[in-house]
């Protein structure tokens, strides 16, 4: 797909509308809700979209703050699935330009042109001053060929951790006993738990989630995900484990192990 069309398809996402999916309350309705009307956020992945729904909703989220704007597909769609507001960064000039364009004139989307770490300074700091702040963070891998001692995630994360309350999903992420997923590599090493395992437990989060379902059975860009949070709000619906939260299972950090064996959704 040209540059061109892939505009052209953010253009016309700006009129999308989203309710159904948002109704949706289980895992076939959005699946065939897709696959009549393909989504573009979040790697075209629905069932993904419905766990960013789940989480933002327990939350009670303030906000969506995306690392790499690209065209603005997750941006455009985040906001108007989710209904929040949504701030994103985007560091490559042109692509910076072209999300721009694309978003003109869309209420409660702002783009900022900067690296994610000097994104993320500036918004934590901002919500460090904001009672009630609830943020729900949508990271990237940044696959790289660098040095894996310059990997963006080791100081995207104590920044984020600063705040009280949050939560985080990070794109491109190695799935435990998944092989069906992708993930990204940086300093040629795979992306994965194990990488900020340190991180985590450092604050005390020795949980995190992974998709209970294999990579097939979603639409869309196979890649992986994880998931994590600090939120009294969230942990208390996972407890629940009603849909969509039933699509992700935990995954101990200390253990290196899931926790239990979710049963997929119906």
């Amino acid at each position: 797909m040209s540059r061109l069309q892939r505009v052209m398809q953010r253009v016309q996402s700006r009129g999308h509308d989203y309710g159904p999916l948002r109704a949706a309350a289980g895992k076939a309705a959005a699946l065939a809700l897709a696959r009549q009307t393909p989504i573009g956020m979040f790697n075209k992945n629905v069932l993904r979209a419905k766990v960013v729904q789940g989480v933002v909703a327990a939350l009670a989220g303030t906000g969506f703050y995306e690392m790499g704007t690209y065209h603005a597909a997750t941006t455009i769609g985040a906001q108007r699935f989710l209904q929040v507001p949504v701030w994103s960064c985007e560091v490559n000039p042109r692509n910076y330009c072209i999300s721009r364009l694309v978003t003109l004139g869309l209420p409660q989307i702002t783009l900022i042109h900067a690296d994610s770490r000097a994104f993320l300074r500036r918004v934590c700091a901002e919500l460090k001053a904001v009672p009630g702040a609830r943020p729900c963070f949508y990271l990237d891998a940044h696959e790289n060929e660098l040095d894996l001692a310059t990997l963006p995630l080791a100081e995207e994360l104590p920044l984020i951790f600063a705040l009280d309350e949050f939560a985080v999903l990070v794109d491109d992420f190695g799935v435990p006993e998944q092989a069906g997923y992708r993930a990204g590599t940086f300093g040629g090493v795979t992306v994965e738990v194990d990488l900020i395992r340190p991180l985590l437990l450092d604050q005390g989060i020795r949980t995190c989630y992974f998709p209970a379902y294999p990579a097939a059975e979603d639409t869309g860009y196979p890649s992986g995900f994880c998931l994590f949070w600090r939120s009294a709000r969230l942990d208390a619906a996972m407890r629940e484990r009603a849909f969509p939260l039933d699509l992700i299972h935990p995954y101990s950090v200390e253990r290196r192990a899931y926790v239990e064996r979710a049963s997929v959704a119906k």
